[in-house]
């Protein structure tokens, strides 16, 4: 278990592979906000490199062979570093990350290969139909969805973003 992570809020990812994460990788999913028996399989997985997939991470989101994921929110970076809200606006739009996709029940993580930084996928929206990946050959590997997909949140996502503002600046004030 991680003893103690700062907490970043909105980081710019301009520049992948410059701050690798460093720290245990599967000590880093039992920071994130899941079931117990959830982050026990996704550690299985990782530890035994048993991928579900690949994701492919753009400027505007990420794609994998069956779903689309928005936003990029938790991101493991550098030694015992997170951060919550992950801004990719400074790539160019042909910028493309690749990593192995790792999905337990409908959580879903990455770890992207030029960083390692150990990253929560959120917004999971399976493809169907025409949206399939790789039917209109466009994009890095896979073509993206026409429209864009809105989610609601869940009544615990709300309240767990203000934990995090609360804890960030709690963070920030001691100081």
């Amino acid at each position: 278990m991680i003893k103690e992570a700062i907490v970043a809020v909105a980081c710019s990812w301009g520049n992948p592979g410059h701050d690798p994460y460093v720290g245990d990788r599967l000590a880093a999913i039992d920071s994130f906000a899941m079931p117990r028996s959830i982050r026990q399989e996704l550690k299985r997985k990782v530890a035994a490199g048993e991928s579900d997939g690949t994701v492919a991470i753009t400027k505007t989101g990420a794609v994998s062979e069956s779903a689309t994921y928005h936003p990029l929110m938790l991101m493991h970076f550098g030694r015992n570093r997170l951060c919550w809200g992950v801004d990719r606006s400074a790539w160019a739009d042909n910028h493309v990350e690749y990593g192995p996709l790792y999905c337990a029940s409908t959580y879903c993580i990455t770890i992207p290969d030029v960083c390692g930084n150990v990253t929560q996928l959120f917004g999971r929206q399976p493809w169907s139909g025409q949206e399939r990946p790789g039917t209109s050959g466009k994009g890095p590997e896979w073509s993206t969805p026409q429209q864009e997909v809105f989610t609601v949140p869940e009544p615990g996502s709300i309240a767990l973003t203000w934990l995090a503002g609360m804890a960030a600046m709690f963070v920030f004030w001691r100081r």
